[in-house]
């Protein structure tokens, strides 16, 4: 299974982004797969610093009680 950011990636370009080793390689994007692939990584990241601010209030929440 891919990272998650990776799979984003992927599925926002819709072009064999991947070598045979499952590793992204570099490919030549128009303008709206690379808007595209950027609003992707910009979601997975908010995503992940949304889970990580849970995460730390939970944990403040427990040391406060």
């Amino acid at each position: 299974m891919y990272p998650d950011h990776t799979r984003r990636i992927v599925q926002s370009i819709r072009k064999d982004c991947l070598d045979e080793n499952g590793t992204l390689r570099r490919v030549p994007l128009n303008e709206e797969a690379y808007v595209n692939a950027t609003n992707a990584l910009a979601q997975a990241q908010q995503e992940v610093e949304a889970g990580l601010l849970l995460s730390l209030t939970r944990q403040a929440d427990i040391l406060d009680t």
